[in-house]
């Protein structure tokens, strides 16, 4: 049945005078042809065998792709300083960093997290270090292990250290990166232009859980631990 339409006019204000527009008036459809409507527009309950299904209910047409927003699951967090083609950003606030003890195995270039009750027996391995949270412009979260300075004027100071300290703190602000010059025993700091502020991860809840992911299987509570009794030649 054919929709039947009657034109009315009516008349509008506009800016203090009154203009005419014209109202189209659709007649009310037929009952059963807004029950076909209906049934057109009702969403398709899918049958719970597959048997029963028609392929046309399975093609997924390239118009109805649907764009789905994911972020990869945080399983482990490198405990690393950023290399020289490294573009990195470290997160602000002291709820972000923390000064722990650490005792890194040279050879093996492996970090442990050092209960602090054990620091006054390991004092030849262990060392305070601050933990920074960075992350790169490629989205790659990291813990940067930075040793607190010793300020032994005898040897002119920990330059190496004091200057990754002031890349942290200018990485708070801006993207930076280092290189590390042996002829002035510093880092130089580089600063980019241009780069969008850093997207953190919502998986990375807290500060609590990267040192956990960083630390999970590199953790020393007990004299006993295997790197300990190594250390200390007891075998």
């Amino acid at each position: 049945m054919a929709q039947s339409q009657k034109k009315v006019e009516i008349a509008v204000p506009t800016n203090g005078t009154y203009a005419t527009a014209t109202q189209v008036e659709v007649a009310q459809q037929e009952p059963d042809e807004l029950g076909d409507i209906a049934s057109a527009l009702a969403p398709i309950t899918p049958s719970e065998s597959i048997d029963d299904v028609e392929l046309s209910e399975l093609i997924v047409h390239e118009t109805s792709d649907i764009q789905i927003a994911s972020e990869p699951l945080l399983r482990s967090i490198p405990v690393q300083r950023p290399s020289n083609q490294d573009w990195f950003r470290i997160r602000t606030g002291d709820d972000w960093r923390g000064s722990v003890y650490l005792l890194t195995l040279k050879g093996e270039r492996l970090t442990y997290l050092v209960h602090p009750s054990l620091a006054p027996m390991l004092t030849d391995w262990v060392y305070t270090a601050v933990l920074y949270t960075g992350i790169t412009s490629t989205r790659r979260l990291f813990l940067w292990n930075v040793r607190l300075t010793v300020n032994d004027r005898t040897r002119g100071g920990d330059t190496w250290n004091q200057s990754a300290h002031e890349a942290a703190k200018e990485a708070e602000t801006t993207w930076v990166r280092i290189q590390s010059s042996m002829a002035d025993g510093v880092y130089h700091i580089y600063t980019a232009r241009g780069l969008e502020d850093p997207v953190w991860p919502v998986q990375a809840e807290s500060f609590q859980q990267l040192v956990k992911l960083a630390f999970k299987e590199k953790y020393i509570s007990s004299l006993d631990h295997p790197i300990v009794r190594q250390l200390r030649g007891e075998g």
